[in-house]
């Protein structure tokens, strides 16, 4: 169970979205910033912190695209507000 949990969380982002489409993410393996296609909700984990807790959905991304050289410089220069909206 644990080996299992662990991999699962190794092949999945985490976010508090319930939809990452369209969304940005830096890859490092790739070295490169990628748009998210297609993706599947595999599962929902709690986080507490302070009493409080927080849903923090895993994705596992299916289909994504590298970004192109203008979609990278409008990511890298765009405002904090901006690059809240589009990052996972």
């Amino acid at each position: 169970m644990n080996s299992n949990y662990t991999e699962l969380l190794n092949s999945t982002v985490g976010n508090g979205l319930q939809s990452i489409e369209g969304r940005y993410y830096f890859d490092a393996v790739k070295s490169g910033l990628f748009q998210v296609i297609e993706s599947e909700l595999v599962f929902v984990e709690f986080e507490f912190f302070n009493g409080a807790r927080f849903n923090l959905f895993r994705h596992k991304i299916n289909k994504c695209r590298k970004a192109t050289k203008k979609e990278y410089n409008r990511f890298m220069n765009c405002t904090v507000k901006q690059w809240q909206g589009m990052k996972i």
